[in-house]
């Protein structure tokens, strides 16, 4: 177990500690945590705070499965200064660490609780399962344009959104050898489902007033997934195929109209990737694939 403490320059303070639980043969456990505190070099104070806490747990059931949890919490705060345009610097208007709108910034938070299983089916042979639930939550302000569109009130924005996450995700792997080649393949499925029971997008000024929302609503976003892929390995080449295929199902809540909006999508994504292992210093390969940028309900 261990406790470090460090003070630098700009009003700073970090913090970390690690301390092991338990230590024996079929069980461990530690916990660990971090905290850090900072004004920033800027003119406006920073008033950075981050706080994380992570508590792990591993233990043998017996001799083929293995269960850990695994909990953790982060949150943090902070004010931003922003990027500013350098003629504002050059004319003298701010320094070098000034700002046109010190009211940026915001909050963030987010707890975590995972439970895997780890199972040994035979030689070669494991079976893996995941479940996990998180709460996110965040609010941010930013000013990207400062007075371009609403010279009075200028063009800060709001984002914010409570966003609870929960999946399963089960997988099989399997490794097998054929004289100098192996083959070893991994199958899996899952599932995962958003609920954002408030999602904002609004022109804000100074962090308390809202002029105007863009966007207000709740989301409802379910994800069924499977996948398949082999490692081929000859020697210096390796084969990697693979495929994966995801099911979505959108619900939007507009609360700005009293509107429902519904939509289901299905995607496939196959990929394909040749490692050649020409020698210690040199490798060729090629990835070829094809996925999607986004699946967020509102777009």
């Amino acid at each position: 177990s261990g406790i470090t403490l460090e003070a630098g320059q700009y009003n700073s303070l970090r913090g970390a500690a690690f301390f092991n639980l338990i230590n024996t043969p079929k069980t461990k456990s530690y916990i660990a945590s971090e905290y850090n505190l900072s004004d920033g070099w800027f003119d406006s104070p920073q008033d950075f705070n981050r706080f994380n806490l992570m508590g792990r747990v591993q233990h043998d059931l017996n001799k083929k499965n293995k269960l850990s949890l695994l909990v953790s919490q982060f949150s943090s705060k902070w004010n931003a200064s922003g990027q500013v345009p350098n003629r504002a610097i050059e004319s003298g208007l701010i320094s070098r660490f000034g700002s046109i709108d010190n009211t940026e910034g915001g909050n963030t938070a987010r707890q975590n609780l995972i439970i895997k299983l780890d199972s040994k089916l035979g030689e070669g042979k494991f079976f893996s399962q995941n479940a996990y639930i998180s709460r996110y939550d965040f609010n941010l302000f930013s000013n990207f344009t400062f007075f371009l569109n609403d010279p009075l009130n200028g063009d800060q924005i709001k984002q914010k959104e409570r966003r609870t996450v929960s999946g399963y995700q089960a997988s099989f792997n399997r490794k097998k050898y054929y004289d100098n080649i192996s083959v070893e393949w991994k199958a899996g499925a899952g599932f995962r489902n958003d609920n954002i029971i408030e999602n904002q997008l609004a022109h804000t000024k100074s962090r308390i007033e809202v002029l105007q929302n863009y966007r207000l609503g709740g989301i409802d976003e379910t994800n069924v997934f499977s996948f398949g892929e082999m490692d081929i390995d000859l020697g210096k080449l390796l084969i990697n195929p693979g495929i994966r295929i995801d099911a979505f199902r959108f619900r939007y809540h507009d609360r700005l109209t009293a509107n429902d909006f519904k939509n289901q999508k299905t995607h496939f994504s196959p990929k394909l990737n040749l490692v050649y292992q020409a020698s210690n210093a040199l490798q060729y390969y090629l990835k070829t694939g094809i996925g999607f940028h986004s699946n967020d309900a509102r777009v």
